[in-house]
């Protein structure tokens, strides 16, 4: 779907400006459905492991839950560093350098499919990668590797296609990042080792409320930012080339801090593997001796 739907993107659209919308109604919901079916098929067979005795019922209050995520330092790194990251998505400029920079029809959907692909290899690499230096590193790699391919983009703003293939760099080197998302497993098994307690659910709730917070505090900022920049309302103005570069270049400026400050947490990541493996080891020794508690009860 990552190719399909950019590729047809242009044929889809570009009737809307001829008055037609037959197009989008038909293929929005085929693409839609299709969609739906790949999610089905990602998830299909897929079992949640959690190391509890067998009777096991979650009753955690509300406010129990959020005061224990709240003293998680390691789920406070995962979800001030997520949070962070995701502010590139109010300043992405792809869609102005197609539009505005590069003014070709086709721009955009070959960015897209090409920017998309360079994101598989560090996906696919990431497990490999993952035993060898660990998640820490690799997200500190990742990271400040982004961090520093911000500033030729900075210094050199007028030429679209370098923005573009340095933007490349950047979607390649965030494909490790996807260990990102089994990093709060490790956290919430350290916690239940120390409490008792699964958080899963407090965890998603939490993680929510935080990105929401910093998105709303971002989409207040970039306006000022474009406003300074010269932009004050259309992004018509982006036809001028200096109000371009300087709004490309101050937009970078401000992700470039973001995402320096996003990386920083993992600095003091110290949740190694081994600890996993050996938290993961006591989770199971008392979970065996809950259950033969419990059975030499009866």
């Amino acid at each position: 779907m990552c190719y399909l739907y950019p590729a047809s993107s242009h044929f889809i659209y570009i009737s809307c400006y001829n008055g037609c919308v037959c197009r989008i109604r038909v293929f929005l919901p085929i693409f839609g459905i299709l969609s739906f079916l790949l999610i089905l098929l990602v998830y299909y067979n897929v079992e949640e492991r959690i190391v509890m005795e067998k009777d096991y019922k979650p009753k955690i209050k509300f406010w129990h839950g959020v005061k224990s995520l709240g003293s998680n330092k390691y789920l406070w790194m995962v979800f001030l560093g997520t949070a962070l990251m995701n502010v590139r998505v109010l300043t992405n400029i792809v869609p102005w350098i197609n539009i505005y920079a590069i003014q070709e029809d086709y721009a955009m959907s070959l960015s897209v499919i090409i920017l998309g692909t360079t994101l598989v290899p560090g996906m696919l690499l990431t497990g490999l990668f993952l035993k060898k230096f660990g998640k820490r590193n690799l997200m500190l790699a990742s990271g400040f590797t982004t961090t520093m391919l911000y500033i030729p983009m900075i210094v050199f703003p007028v030429r679209p296609i370098s923005l573009l293939v340095l933007m490349g760099c950047q979607i390649l080197s965030n494909g490790f990042q996807t260990c990102v998302v089994i990093m709060p497993a490790d956290a919430l098994y350290h916690q239940q080792l120390k409490t008792g307690e699964r958080l899963e659910g407090f965890y998603g709730n939490f993680s929510q409320l935080i990105a929401g917070i910093v998105l709303l505090i971002a989409g207040l900022i970039v306006p000022f930012i474009l406003q300074a920049s010269g932009m004050p309302e259309s992004a018509d103005v982006l036809v001028d080339e200096n109000i371009r570069n300087a709004v490309f270049r101050n937009l970078n400026i401000f992700t470039m801090i973001v995402v320096f400050f996003a990386t920083i947490p993992y600095l003091f990541w110290d949740l190694s593997e081994e600890k996993h493996k050996e938290i993961t080891k006591q989770l199971e020794m008392i979970a065996k001796e809950k259950d033969r508690v419990k059975q030499s009860e009866f």
